[in-house]
């Protein structure tokens, strides 16, 4: 019985998991975007060259890939396990009750 709570828990963690990583990536992805427009201006004046526009990408992905990671792994972790416990209650009862009927 112990086997099912952690897969629903595991189940829930990676579906919420996903979902608060969709925001990430469209924010890093509007991010990356305003970003290397405003480097290709400065390219073109001359005032960088083309490593600072790498640099400028990996830092916006890396300095929001830390925040949002931590912060879906705590979110989906916390209501993962108190939506799977929410429902272990009656899940047990219903077992319980169909096993009387037999």
């Amino acid at each position: 019985m112990k086997f099912k709570i952690f897969t629903r828990f595991i189940i829930i963690f990676v579906f919420l998991n996903l979902l608060l990583l969709v925001p990430f990536y469209y924010g890093v992805k509007k991010d990356v975007i305003t970003n290397v427009q405003k480097d290709m201006l400065a390219l073109e004046d001359r005032r960088i060259d083309f490593y600072d526009t790498v640099d400028h990408i990996y830092d916006t992905i890396d300095n929001r890939f830390y925040v949002f990671i931590f912060l879906a792994f705590i979110v989906s972790g916390i209501t993962a396990f108190f939506i799977s416990r929410r429902y272990e209650k009656p899940l047990n009862k219903l077992i319980e009750a169909a096993e009387e009927v037999k």
